[in-house]
C-alpha cells in the first residue's frame, strides 16, 4: 500500500462512506477548512453534485 501513495497512483475507495454518511469532502476541500480554522481567507468553492 505504501508503494501506491510513492506513485500517487492510489485513490480511496469511499463509496461505503458515502453510501453511510455523506460524500467526504475533496482533498481541495479539507485543505481549505483547514486553512479556513487557521484564519486564512479562502474562496469557498460551489458544492459537488453527487454522482
Amino acid at each position: 500500500m505504501v508503494a501506491g501513495f510513492e506513485t500517487g497512483k492510489y485513490v480511496a475507495d469511499t463509496t461505503r462512506q458515502a453510501e453511510m454518511f455523506s460524500p467526504p469532502p475533496t482533498a481541495e476541500d479539507a485543505v481549505a477548512g483547514f486553512a479556513r480554522s487557521l484564519g486564512h481567507d479562502v474562496a469557498r468553492r460551489p458544492p459537488r453534485s453527487p454522482t
